[in-house]
């Protein structure tokens, strides 16, 4: 669950990166050398799919004069988390709906 949520975090984060580069009209190495990272580095960042620790985040925050909460977007995480809880109990449901059917077929026979 732990990785799972730290790939979204990065995920969340690789987009708003990539929007807030291009709509400010940096390249990829300019803001590469803004936050002391290679432009691989950061083409993985902007794709969701490099790890972000803390002095990462506190760099891209700098560049980007926003704060943590503005570049994580904790409102955008709990949304996504609750939509994922109900996908989960919406597949339990139709799982349990499923199995109850074949069940009553089985004895009903």
């Amino acid at each position: 669950m732990l990785k799972e949520s730290s790939l979204r975090v990065s995920q969340i984060v690789g987009e708003r990166v990539l929007r807030w580069r291009v709509s400010h009209g940096y390249s990829n190495t300019e803001f590469a050398k803004l936050i002391c990272e290679g432009p691989q580095t950061l083409g993985r960042i902007e794709r969701g799919v490099q790890p972000i620790d803390i002095g990462l985040m506190c760099r891209l925050c700098n560049a980007m004069n926003m704060t943590l909460c503005d570049l994580v977007g904790e409102k955008r995480i709990d949304e996504q988390f609750e939509d994922d809880v109900a996908q989960s109990i919406s597949a339990v449901l139709e799982f349990a709906s499923e199995r109850v059917k074949e069940l009553r077929k089985k004895y009903d026979a």
